[in-house]
């Protein structure tokens, strides 16, 4: 396992946070779908990076199923109506979404495999 883990992770929690916000604020062509989609991988990611800089010792699969427990429960959440009657400013409105939206599980998705990966990869040293 890499030396500074919890710094490692940190940089990278960091870094897929700001990958997320500047998909929030891009708006060039196909903004509607990096505003809806792009940053919705981004935040799992950094999500699962966070988890690993305060729980250094959980394993990959551990922060998966963790991470990917709360996606499901945001997204769920959404469906009910209240997070967009609350009618929240950015970013709180980034964070819990105003409306459901299926399309978002796969984008979690892909966001939580690319964590997992480059967790794996870096940190572990799996191919």
């Amino acid at each position: 396992m890499v030396k500074n883990y919890r710094f490692t992770a940190l940089i990278l929690t960091g870094g897929f946070l700001l990958f997320a916000i500047l998909s929030k604020l891009y708006r060039g062509p196909l903004w509607a779908f990096s505003d809806a989609y792009i940053g919705d991988a981004g935040i799992v990611a950094c999500l699962y990076f966070g988890l690993a800089a305060v729980c250094p010792g959980l394993k990959p699969g551990g922060k998966l199923i963790v991470i990917g427990a709360v996606a499901l429960s945001v997204e769920l959440f959404q469906g009910t109506g209240i997070p967009g009657s609350l009618n929240l400013p950015a970013p709180f409105v980034w964070v819990l979404g105003s409306k459901f939206d299926p399309v978002d599980f796969l984008f979690y998705f892909i966001g939580l495999l690319a964590a997992f990966f480059i967790d794996k990869r870096l940190f572990y040293g799996y191919s």
